[in-house]
């Protein structure tokens, strides 16, 4: 007689990530790579913008710089971000408070200095501080704008929001880009920001269509045209209409409630246990099943799933079955999209 072991599924989701392992020749140079002592300069703006140019205040000065820091700290760590620093200007490398400097008719060096933010973490993203590094602040009737109609590329970014992946909108889109056509812009103009430029997205490579685009199933295309707003003091003149091709859309399991449906694990009554690889041949065809409910679309090549004895993912162990009678068990289920 066969014996049935019924499997409840309990699901739990999580999110992966890889270790890039490097092999470096040997270098003289201890320094630790997050360390910030490794930066020696910052590049200046070519124009930057002021209440008052003849007292130039130091929240001025940041503002102008901030852009200019970021790429350096970048340098060290690309995934640090203006949280885990601080920086502060100053007139001379000693430190002393900060005066207003006059840039209205000549050049001003001013001195920047950054700090790794305070934490307690055990691994912290980056460590240490910089020196008094000099930057020289362009006099007003040297400032150049930056030309829009030189950038020529706009990287991708995935679009995370969208009421229907199916149809996004071009607004969605443009939510979407709005980091990326950024850094394009600051490619041209350091002290640009959002404020100095308006931009338009398109279906289509002469900005008519703005139909909704469908990124279910594979990336599209669309086209970004920046525009610098009238009489800007940093920027100029417009992109063409730039191609960005956009990613296919990721659902977040983790940001859904899946329900797997229980399955009967027939073993023989020559097997005293009921084996791992059993168990998740049977929960298949239902795990798949779950994860339609969250993409349609969804197949097999899409995700990957374990078993756990516990939701503190304790390793399966084969189940007893010492009776002729079904025997409930809780098996719990790690789904885990692919890359």
């Amino acid at each position: 007689m066969k014996r049935l072991l019924a499997i409840l599924g309990a699901v739990g989701l999580t999110a992966t990530g890889s270790t890039a392992v490097v092999a470096c020749s040997k270098s003289s140079d201890t320094t630790k790579a997050n360390d910030l002592s490794k930066i020696k300069s910052f590049e200046a703006p070519t124009a930057f913008k002021a209440n008052d140019y003849t007292t130039v205040k130091e929240a001025d000065v940041k503002k102008a710089l901030k852009n200019s820091v970021l790429i350096e700290v970048q340098k060290l760590v690309s995934t640090a971000t203006e949280s885990d620093y601080t920086f502060g200007v100053y007139n001379d490398g000693s430190g002393g408070e900060y005066a207003p400097v006059d840039v209205s008719e000549n050049s001003k060096n001013v001195y920047v200095k950054v700090k790794a933010a305070t934490t307690t973490k055990t691994d912290p993203v980056l460590i240490g501080e910089t020196g008094y590094i000099k930057v020289t602040l362009p006099a007003v009737p040297d400032f150049v704008k930056g030309d829009l109609s030189k950038v020529t590329v706009i990287a991708p970014a995935p679009v995370e929001v969208a009421e229907d992946p199916s149809k996004v909108t071009m607004d969605e889109v443009k939510d979407a880009l709005k980091d990326t056509v950024l850094a394009a812009v600051n490619s041209v103009a350091l002290a640009a920001d959002g404020t100095d430029f308006t931009y338009k997205v398109s279906s289509d490579d002469q900005g008519v269509e703005t139909n909704p685009i469908d990124l279910t199933t594979e990336s599209q295309p669309v086209f970004v045209k920046i525009t610098a707003k009238t009489d800007n003091a940093l920027l100029e003149k417009a992109t063409n209409f730039i191609k960005v091709t956009l990613p296919r859309f990721k659902y977040d399991l983790g940001l859904k409630e899946i329900e797997i449906e229980p399955v009967e694990v027939v073993r023989s009554d020559s097997v005293e246990a009921v084996p791992k690889t059993h168990v998740m041949n049977s929960l298949k065809d239902n795990v798949l099943t779950a994860v339609k409910t969250v993409v349609s679309t969804a197949t097999t090549t899409d995700y990957k799933f374990d078993i756990f004895a516990d939701a503190l993912e304790t390793p399966y162990k084969e189940v007893d079955i010492t009776t002729n009678d079904p025997v409930d068990r809780t098996v719990y289920v790690e789904i885990t999209a692919t890359k």
